[in-house]
């Protein structure tokens, strides 16, 4: 809920600063790594913004962009990811195939 963007209708004041967990910083995924136990170097990232995809990069990870959403109209960031796929469920079944791509 973290951000500097105000202008928002019902938006929370106290709400209004800059944090770590705010891609594409990456502070939520350094948090599920110490709490979860997470290998963040052998995780994907599925996401829809160049934000998505370079918090990934800037995390050592690998990165789905689905062609829904912004599907990267964003802007924000120019950055490619390692794969695209048309929708969140062919960004999974593509990491899995990648995964036993990697383990055969």
């Amino acid at each position: 809920p973290h951000h500097l963007d105000a202008g928002f209708e019902g938006e929370i004041k106290d709400l209004k600063y800059d944090c770590d967990c705010r891609k594409p910083k990456i502070g939520m995924f350094l948090e599920a790594k110490k709490n979860l136990n997470i290998a963040i170097e052998k995780s994907w990232l599925i996401g829809d913004s160049t934000r998505d995809i370079f918090a990934a990069k800037i995390a050592g990870m690998k990165s789905v962009l689905v062609n829904t959403g912004y599907a990267r109209k964003d802007g924000n960031y120019k950055v490619m990811p390692d794969c695209c796929s048309n929708d969140w469920n062919d960004a999974v079944d593509l990491i899995f195939k990648q995964i036993d791509n990697d383990i055969n």
